[in-house]
């Protein structure tokens, strides 16, 4: 039995799923001093962010640096990319 089928995770939305997308394709979301998520020139919900980090669909690139440093933010996990397989 694998990791896809032992653990239950919440289905995402199609807002959700376009974000996982994304960072799959190599973006990186940042987060300004504001705390407002941007992927490129968009900006993220900041529920979407939450919902993301809190499944752990995302994870900061650098966890020793603070995500809002210029080079850091949040990019796809493995879960993430094992949701985007599932769902996607």
């Amino acid at each position: 039995m694998d990791l896809a089928t032992k653990t239950k995770t919440k289905k995402p939305t199609a807002y959700q799923l376009e974000v996982l997308r994304r960072l799959a394709a190599g973006e990186l979301m940042t987060v300004d001093r504001m705390n407002m998520s941007h992927l490129g020139d968009q900006i993220v919900a900041y529920n979407c962010r939450l919902v993301l980090v809190r499944e752990r669909w995302i994870m900061r690139k650098d966890k020793t640096r603070n995500v809002e440093v210029q080079g850091n933010g949040f990019v796809i996990s493995d879960k993430g990319r094992m949701v985007l397989a599932q769902h996607g």
